[in-house]
Order: C-alpha cells, then sequence, then structure tokens
C-alpha cells in the first residue's frame, strides 16, 4: 500500500496568529488546540511520524488534517457536518403508523378482545404479521423511535377532569374566601367521610425498630433495621369515619361506624352540636353527594330549629378544596398506616383515641398556600369571563 502524499504547508501570517491564539486560548476546545498545533509543527518542517510521537497520535490522524489545511486552509480544520442516516420509512409510513398506534388493538384486530392499549412489541409484531398494510417490517427500537419523534407514549396514561359544573370557578371562589376568612357568627367546619378503613391484623405481631450494634470481642457488628411487619394480614371487614375539621382552630371531631348513609350523617350533625356553644351558627363546608341533602337529613334539620346549620357546598371535582381532607391524609400517615385492628370495635377505639391525641398536641389551624394560587387564577378566570360577556 503505498504512502499518502505530503501536502506542503506554508502559513501567512493572518493564518499563523490564528492558529497560534487557538493553542493559547484557554477557553478553546481540546480538539481545536490540537489541530491548530499539528498545523504549526508541520508548518516548522516536522515530519508526520515526529509529530504523531510527540503528541501521542497516529501518523494517519496528522495526515489528514495536513491534508484538509493544505486544501480548505483554516476552513478545513473545522468539523464537517454530519449526514444523517438514510431514512427507511417515508413520512406516510410514519403516518399511517402514528395512527394504528393510536387506535385500540380490539378497534384493529378483533382477537385481541380485552387488551386496552399497544406496546411496542405487539404493535411491531402486529405490523410484521399484516405485510398488506404496507408498513413493511420495523424493528422494535424503529417504532420507538418513530413514536418518541412524535411524542406519542404508549405507556403513560394520564387523567384528566370534565367541567361539568359552569359556576366551578364561582363556587370555588365563594369557598375559598369563606377558608380564608371563616364566618364570625359560629365555627366553621370541613365535613366529609373517609369510608372502607380496612379492619386488618398482621398474622404475626411487629417487630420494633433496632439500632446498629457495634463489633465486640469474638462478635461482629450488626446493622440497624426498621420497623418490621408481616406481609400476610387478616381481614375483618371495614369501617367508616365522619370527621368535621374545626377551621378556626385546627381541632377535629367525628366517630367511626360500619356505613355512611344520612343517617350517620345526622349522627355526626348532633355531635357537631354538642360541642358548639349554645346561640352560634355552625358552617358546614361538604360534598353535594346525596347523603348530606336528603329528605333524612331536612326533616333533622327541622326537628332541631334551636341550632343553624348552614350547608355550604364544594364544587363537583372539588372535595381537595376541603381541610378535612389535609386531616385524612395525616390520619392515615400517623395512624391508619401501621394501624393493627382485631375487629371493628378496636378499630374505632384506635381511631377515636388518635383524634383526641391530635386535638390534644397537635391541633392547629392549617396555613392554606396551595388554594390562594388556585384563588387567584380562578379570579383571573373569572375577570376574563366577564371581559368576554361586556364585549359581546
Amino acid at each position: 500500500m503505498s504512502k499518502p502524499r505530503r501536502s506542503r504547508i506554508r502559513l501567512l501570517a493572518a493564518e499563523r496568529a490564528e492558529l497560534e491564539r487557538r493553542v493559547a486560548a484557554r477557553t478553546a476546545s481540546q480538539q481545536d488546540a490540537y489541530r491548530a498545533q499539528i498545523i504549526l509543527r508541520v508548518a516548522a518542517g516536522q515530519t508526520d511520524a515526529a509529530i504523531a510521537q510527540d503528541m501521542g497520535l497516529s501518523e494517519r490522524t496528522v495526515w489528514l488534517w495536513r491534508h484538509r489545511f493544505a486544501t480548505q486552509r483554516l476552513d478545513g480544520l473545522k468539523d464537517r457536518p454530519k449526514c444523517p442516516p438514510p431514512r427507511q420509512y417515508h413520512a406516510d409510513i410514519q403516518a399511517r403508523l402514528l395512527v394504528l398506534a393510536c387506535q385500540k388493538p380490539a378497534e384493529v384486530d378483533p382477537s385481541r378482545a380485552g387488551q386496552t392499549h399497544w406496546s411496542i412489541k405487539d404493535l411491531a409484531q402486529y405490523v410484521a404479521a399484516h405485510p398488506e398494510l404496507g408498513l413493511g417490517s420495523p424493528s422494535k427500537s424503529t417504532i420507538g423511535v418513530m413514536l418518541k419523534r412524535h411524542q406519542v407514549r404508549l405507556d403513560r396514561l394520564d387523567t384528566w377532569m370534565n367541567d361539568r359544573d359552569p359556576e366551578f370557578a364561582t363556587t370555588a371562589v365563594a369557598i375559598i374566601e369563606l377558608l380564608l376568612n371563616p364566618p364570625t357568627d359560629g365555627p366553621l367546619f370541613c365535613v366529609d367521610e373517609k369510608p372502607g378503613i380496612g379492619v386488618r391484623r398482621p398474622t404475626a405481631p411487629d417487630q420494633p425498630p433496632a439500632p446498629r450494634r457495634p463489633p465486640a470481642p469474638g462478635r461482629p457488628a450488626v446493622r440497624g433495621r426498621p420497623a418490621r411487619r408481616e406481609f400476610e394480614y387478616m381481614r375483618n371487614g371495614t369501617v367508616d369515619l365522619l370527621a368535621g375539621f374545626r377551621v378556626n382552630d385546627g381541632h377535629v371531631c367525628g366517630m367511626v361506624r360500619l356505613q355512611h348513609r344520612s343517617r350517620e350523617f345526622c349522627e355526626l350533625l348532633a355531635l357537631l352540636d354538642e360541642q358548639t356553644p349554645v346561640g352560634q351558627s355552625i358552617h358546614l363546608i361538604l360534598d353535594p353527594v346525596s347523603s348530606h341533602w336528603s329528605a333524612e337529613v331536612t326533616n333533622w334539620l327541622e326537628t332541631h330549629p334551636q341550632r343553624t346549620f348552614v350547608f355550604h357546598f364544594l364544587p363537583v371535582h372539588a372535595s381537595w378544596l376541603s381541610f378535612i381532607e389535609v386531616w385524612f391524609s395525616i390520619l392515615s400517615r400517623k395512624c391508619l398506616k401501621r394501624a393493627d385492628f382485631a375487629d371493628a370495635t378496636v378499630a374505632t377505639q384506635q381511631i377515636e383515641g388518635f383524634m383526641t391525641t391530635y386535638n390534644t398536641h397537635s391541633a392547629h389551624p392549617f396555613t392554606w398556600k396551595k388554594g390562594v394560587r388556585f384563588y387567584k387564577r380562578l379570579k383571573d378566570k373569572i375577570a376574563a369571563r366577564q371581559e368576554l360577556q361586556l364585549a359581546a
């Protein structure tokens, strides 16, 4: 094999100054400095072998940049644009593949009944098994690249909320303003139910956490471990918690029952009546479910005219606006997550005991930041709607 021909190089003053600047510049990339150094050494009369040995490069690399500079000067030291790989599947094929991927498998192939969505593997197998589609036989990786390019995620399922309440913004703003500025004629309670609390007990007693045990003569060190619980458990039904969070001071009152019907809701109203001083109104923020405004509840309110109950119903899909949901999260983390309920009676005692403990040691009004941000967005939405109405 013949040795590549060497190109003689004579530098202009401007070229030498630029190359020396690249070598001395601290911010220049390493490859630019190496290439400039190669050209300067070539111009000084050094051989390719000597340059390669001194710089730790191959002679082929030295010859490449010598030749590129000799033919293109400084522009030859730049990286050439990389050509993208040739596309095997044109836009029409990709479009048809995307249409197929966005359909349910059962709609395309009746033999795939019950399959809710495609996976990339299933999609590649289906396309390869049906050449009449004219999509070729793309591999899983090729289909994955196509879907990623068009931002189609077959493995994800996002949820969204259908706005069924035309007065959602107005009602939500009224509820938030009530929470931020509670009424002065009586306490404000956020009321809701937490149904389906599992009454279950592990098949073996829990093991408490243990600290690390340092090594001792003839005994190795033992690592610390967290609390442990047996994986299996025995189910003993469920119970329902009906509770109200007093916004004014953060106290909670509630009760545990086996169901959460209108009858149990009336019992909760009676409990709130007992704990509220005479002469004060009771304001309730609650979900617009049938058990909160049924005929039984209306009859109970009519038979107790000595107390004024004011119901403030949340808009649809807005239970998270109520502070009781925040407290339910506290209950789940501090009481229910590691609960050991032998039966419904034990569950009732422990849950009601936790409410007493919380009121004694932890009760405080909540500072609500997320609702304030949501409140501002709703106010802007209402203002924009009013401007459109005035313009119309």
